[in-house]
């Protein structure tokens, strides 16, 4: 089986959360069988930077760190086997305190919301889809790299005929 992508694990547990049904969403999966209960279905659709990330370089001993920090926006497909009234439940619970909780703990900020229909739907499944929803999120992003330090080197050749020779510390 392969990996949840995080972001969509941090949606399905939004999505449980809000409906108080534990194990009820799953990710969207290319012809996959259909969960026997009702259940939800969350597809990462786009991710998009933007703006420019923030890129802050540390010494630290004998490494060089750096940290790239920025957001992205990215827009999720839920799919609803129980209808509108899920649906509903769903985008009605963003205020709450428990949702915004979540939501601070994971660094998930709700940006937008619409319905989607089977007509708007690129369907990926066989399932039989009642209802769904496009939601606009803003995410938190924080990468860190080590940077390798070039400590010692020595250089030679020629340029124009004349030798060059160089060593560094």
């Amino acid at each position: 089986m392969s990996k949840i992508d995080p972001d969509v694990a941090k949606m399905q547990k939004l999505v449980d959360i809000a409906l108080g049904k534990v194990r009820y969403t799953y990710p969207t999966q290319l012809n996959a069988p259909k969960p026997t209960p009702p259940f939800a279905s969350v597809k990462k659709v786009t991710e998009e930077n933007p703006g420019f990330d923030r890129t802050v370089t540390e010494i630290v001993g004998e490494k060089s760190i750096t940290t790239t920090t920025g957001v992205r926006i990215i827009v999720f497909e839920i799919l609803f086997t129980e209808g509108a009234e899920e649906q509903s439940k769903f985008i009605s619970s963003f205020f709450r305190q428990d949702i915004k909780d979540y939501m601070v703990e994971k660094d998930l900020a709700i940006l937008d919301h619409s319905g989607v229909t089977n007509n708007t739907l690129k369907l990926e499944t066989n399932w039989e889809i009642r209802d769904g929803a496009l939601i606009s999120c803003m995410l938190r992003r924080e990468y860190q790299y080590e940077e390798q330090i070039i400590s010692q080197a020595e250089v030679s050749g020629m340029m124009d005929g004349v030798s060059l020779e160089a060593n560094a510390p």
